[in-house]
């Protein structure tokens, strides 16, 4: 076990100070980042998108900074193309902003081959638990940062990335310098379409 842990610090995650953790507060309001409502309510909007335009990303991130480690849904936005090729992306929540050129736009891809994004509720939960089953023993989970699904020229599919932030149990936090300091991991996970999930070497 002790050589997994070493291997995941060095190639999964990223050993950081949360300035503020807080999971109590959250708890206590808002949309959970591993509760079905937050993918209900990110299929919702994906639904009231125009037809005219096809998502080829979405990402649905944490309330706050990244450092603060909140788990209550903050964010979401969406790249889109339309039969022009033209591309855009938009926040969707927690209010629609304006469209801007989107500069992160999939290279090569096609508005005719773009699928409809295949994205629900049970399905998003679904690999919300199964990345959350191989947090390792030993760590606990934090909070999940980003839920992210983002069509991929070279396989012509969606591929879904989800980060979770994890505390190893009984070192979750350190005092240096009189400063009290919580830390944590970030584990980086991606998904296929056929439901095989890999942790991205960092």
């Amino acid at each position: 076990m002790k050589k997994r842990i070493i291997s995941l610090t060095l190639l999964l995650a990223l050993l950081s100070s949360c300035d503020f953790v807080s999971k109590v507060t959250d708890a206590a309001k808002g949309s959970q980042m591993d509760g079905e409502s937050t993918y209900t309510k990110a299929a919702e909007l994906l639904g009231d998108v125009d037809s005219a335009w096809k998502v080829y990303s979405f990402n649905i991130d944490s309330e706050g900074m990244p450092d603060e480690c909140k788990n209550e849904f903050g964010y979401m936005r969406a790249g889109m193309m339309n039969a022009d090729g033209e591309v855009y992306a938009q926040n969707l929540y927690p209010f629609k902003s304006d469209p801007d050129i989107d500069n992160f736009a999939p290279k090569g891809a096609t508005y005719d081959e773009i699928p409809t994004i295949d994205f629900n509720a049970e399905k998003a939960m679904k690999n919300v638990n199964d990345c959350k089953a191989k947090i390792p023993e030993g760590y606990s989970f934090l909070n999940l940062r980003t839920y992210q699904m983002k069509y991929d020229v070279k396989s012509k599919t969606f591929i879904t990335k989800i980060d979770i932030n994890v505390q190893e149990i009984g070192k979750e936090s350190v005092n240096v310098n009189g400063k009290q300091s919580s830390v944590y991991y970030q584990l980086a996970f991606t998904i296929t379409p056929d439901g095989k999930i890999e942790m991205e070497e960092e």
